[in-house]
């Protein structure tokens, strides 16, 4: 939302709502102006004002006029319209006017202001065309969810005046239908108009963040909450993860089962990488180092391992190593890029058992610094003497 109103928009909007609603009645059907918004595709500013006072005639049928300051509050973008010409050559005269899902958005603002409005049937007439879109406007977004929001949200109007460092008063007011209104003044002058549906409830907005996985998620949000159990289950495969049948099978196969090269399967270039970005995200890399994904396999110069716990193909952990055409001084053009191991899985000699043979594969490899201090640990004790030389408190 943008912009602001004025004290004096507020306060006749306010009084406006107050006033004894209109009694709407249930229809199932599309009224003609409706019909005509849809055949059209579009609604000029002056019908779309006669599209409200049919329902909402409070206040001598004021809510037209007020629907123009209502769209540029809520962002609802105007349109230039005309009627269609006949010959192609002919002039034509434009309209300020919406757009049919910029309508009844404004329809569903304004509905859930308190206003007399009854956006239904356009959303039951409109929704299915939006079902199948991977991207949707605000204005569509709004007529999709109007079903499951409908009652349930609170929207604030706020005004223009500077507040001052004072204690605001308010005056509170309940609708026929259990809107509540809550108009917050400073003097004379009104500072907002917040309007709570009759099914809203207020919730604890804290945002709250998961000691397991990291995510900082709101949980009075289901779309957090959703996303939040997706990383929570990620997070859990990589530190807690268990038996992995297709990797037990290719264990089964000897050696060379655990290296992930371009000739296997690319669910290990995945797993790879998952691990490779666990590594980025621990150590704050600023990039992720590991080319391979579920759809692309590691390009020639990378060598992955996927380190298993044990013979049930459980992956502790995985490591990649990259050639480069420069040699370094120990002779090998080979460089240890990352490992990473699930914490559970450190210290209990997974690396050390692989350390000789991966001297063997590689050479005097370099590691990629800079090392944690667990890692620079180990290099002390099975590191070459070259590898042990490049640490950088070597000699302390």
């Amino acid at each position: 939302m943008t912009g602001k109103l004025s004290s004096d928009q507020l306060q006749r909007i306010y009084k406006l709502l107050t006033e004894k609603r209109p009694r709407l009645d249930d229809r199932m059907r599309l009224t003609p102006a409706e019909r005509a918004l849809l055949e059209c595709g579009g609604i000029s500013r002056s019908d779309f004002d006669d599209l409200i006072i049919a329902t909402e005639y409070r206040g001598f049928a004021a809510a037209g006029r007020y629907a123009e300051a209502l769209a540029a509050y809520f962002r609802i973008p105007k349109v230039s319209l005309c009627r269609k010409p006949r010959r192609l050559d002919d002039d034509v005269l434009w309209l300020d006017g919406y757009a049919v899902a910029d309508a009844v958005a404004l329809l569903i603002f304004m509905e859930r202001l308190g206003f007399a409005v009854s956006p239904g049937q356009l959303v039951q007439a409109i929704k299915g065309n939006l079902a199948g879109k991977p991207m949707l406007t605000e204005s569509e977004y709004l007529i999709l969810t109007y079903e499951v929001s409908r009652g349930c949200t609170t929207t604030v109007l706020r005004s223009d005046v500077e507040r001052q460092p004072a204690f605001p008063t308010t005056k509170r007011h309940r609708d026929e239908l259990g809107n509540r209104f809550t108009l917050v003044l400073q003097g004379e002058d009104v500072l907002s108009l917040e309007v709570a549906g009759p099914r809203y409830r207020d919730v604890n907005s804290a945002l709250k963040t998961c000691a397991y996985c990291g995510t900082t998620y709101l949980p009075s949000s289901r779309n957090d909450r959703e996303a939040h159990r997706q990383v929570h289950r990620e997070t859990q495969r990589l530190l807690d993860p268990g038996p992995n049948k297709r990797f037990a099978a290719r264990l089964k196969c000897g050696a060379g089962a655990e290296r992930v090269v371009a000739s296997v399967p690319m669910w290990m270039h995945q797993e790879v990488l998952k691990r490779a970005q666990r590594f980025r995200s621990d150590f704050a890399y600023d990039f992720v180092q590991w080319p391979g994904t579920m759809s692309t396999k590691a390009t020639a110069d990378w060598h992955g391992y996927l380190i298993p716990a044990g013979a049930d193909g459980t992956i502790a952990g995985a490591c990649a190593f990259l050639y480069e055409t420069e040699t370094k001084p120990s002779g090998s053009p080979w460089t240890l890029s990352w490992i990473w191991l699930a914490p559970k899985y450190r210290r209990g000699g997974l690396l050390r058992e692989r350390w000789g043979r991966f001297l063997e594969a590689y050479g005097d490899f370099r590691i990629e610094s800079p090392l944690s201090p667990e890692m620079e640990a180990f290099v002390r004790i099975h590191g070459t003497d070259w590898q042990k030389s490049c640490l950088s408190n070597h000699g302390e």
